[in-house]
């Protein structure tokens, strides 16, 4: 089944905030404050078991950022493997529009948006830095594209996925 992005108007994404055991309220939020469950994050472990960390929790707030058009990338994590399986995972899409802006939840008590150097670097050989906002405040979107994760946890790894990391030449480098 070939991978699709859901456009969605007036919507509001906040900056993530962990609740405990696995609970994150996340993903993008409709003016009524009801979550689009295909935002949150899915994962599988042991015996194929799905489960969703986010919760239903509407944002709380006045939008700091505005913006007419944007891509819904997810979680920004600053764990090296979950940032290349997840945090990366619905960015197969931004090709298919190069002009929009991607937004990248921080956590919510971060006070200051910045990537890592790696997150930067990794973005960069993707040809996405530039296009990448690291979301810290509550942002009203008018019309947000939420793309499907081409990368789930031991479930999915789609082709769309495949070809959009695979198409970064491999090249070690020794020590690294």
């Amino acid at each position: 089944m070939a991978l699709t992005a859901t456009p969605l108007t007036d919507q509001r994404v906040a900056p993530h905030r962990f609740l405990g055991q696995g609970r994150w309220e996340m993903g993008v939020y409709g003016a009524d404050g009801r979550v689009f469950g295909p935002s949150l994050l899915h994962r599988s472990y042991a015996r194929g078991n799905r489960f969703c960390l986010g919760v239903e929790a509407a944002p709380e707030g006045t939008p700091a950022l505005h913006l007419r058009r944007a891509i819904y990338g997810g979680m920004l994590v600053d764990h090296f493997g979950h940032f290349l399986t997840e945090s990366l995972a619905r960015l197969w899409y931004a090709a298919q529009e190069p002009e929009v802006p991607i937004l990248l939840t921080l956590p919510r008590r971060v006070t200051r948006p910045r990537l890592e150097p790696w997150q930067a670097e990794a973005l960069d050989l993707l040809g996405l830095r530039e296009r990448v906002i690291p979301l810290t405040q509550l942002a009203r979107i008018d019309t947000i594209l939420v793309p499907d994760p081409g990368y789930e946890i031991q479930f999915t790894f789609a082709p769309e996925q495949a070809g959009f990391l695979g198409r970064i030449p491999w090249r070690p480098v020794q020590g690294r």
